[in-house]
């Protein structure tokens, strides 16, 4: 008889170390589920943060189209002016370069 309860302890033993094991099992492996989880998370928030960050620079670098555009507008209308001012001032100094006979 000893031999049989030997035997039910062993099983019982058995038992508990396999509802332990798959409890472990269930444990990790949920772990994982939420490691992944948490992973993907942070790879979503990296590609808002990159959007955002191109967004940004895209904005910051049509201002500077712009504004070199409207630099380089004012910087010829001046050389326009300048250039049409000499032009009078030369004609007007040196009238006897520009009679023609």
């Amino acid at each position: 008889m000893a031999r049989i309860e030997q035997t039910s302890v062993g099983e019982n033993g058995s038992k508990d170390g396999l509802r332990a094991a798959q409890t472990e099992l269930r444990q990790m492996t949920d772990t994982v589920g939420a490691l992944r989880d948490s992973l993907e998370q942070l790879r979503l928030e990296k590609d808002r943060s990159i959007q955002a960050v191109t967004a940004e620079a895209n904005s910051e670098n049509q201002h500077l189209k712009t504004t070199i555009g409207e630099l380089r507008d004012g910087c010829e209308s001046r050389m326009a002016v300048m250039s049409a001012a000499w032009f009078v001032e030369f004609r007007q100094r040196l009238p006897w370069l520009l009679h023609v006979d």
